[in-house]
C-alpha cells in the first residue's frame, strides 16, 4: 500500500464560548448528527478527501462513528465504535 495515500485526521466536538464565558443554557441544542455534518464538511469539502478508511470513537465518539457510517454511506469503509450505543436516554447523560 502507498503510505502517502493515507492520513490520520483527528476531529473533536467543540464547546463554543462567548466573551470568555460558556454559552450555557442560551446555546441552541445540537445533536451528534449536527456535529457529524460539520465534520463531514471539513473532511470532504474543505480537505477534499474522497473517502475515509475508518472512523474510530469511544463513548460519545462511538456514536459519532456510527453516525458517520449512516450519513456518509459508501464514503466510509469501516467504523470502530467503542463502548457506545446507538442512542442514549436523557437520564444517562451528564449535566
Amino acid at each position: 500500500r502507498d503510505r502517502k495515500a493515507y492520513a490520520c485526521i483527528f476531529l473533536r466536538l467543540c464547546v463554543l464560548t462567548r466573551r470568555g464565558a460558556a454559552y450555557g443554557p442560551d446555546f441552541p441544542c445540537t445533536t451528534v448528527r449536527d456535529s457529524v455534518q460539520l465534520q463531514m464538511m471539513v473532511v470532504f469539502d474543505y480537505l477534499a478527501v474522497a473517502s475515509v478508511r475508518c472512523v474510530i470513537g469511544g463513548s460519545l465518539g462511538g456514536m459519532v462513528a456510527l453516525e458517520w457510517a449512516i450519513m456518509a454511506g459508501d464514503r466510509v469503509k469501516s467504523v470502530v465504535p467503542i463502548a457506545t450505543s446507538a442512542r442514549v436516554r436523557a437520564p444517562c447523560m451528564a449535566k
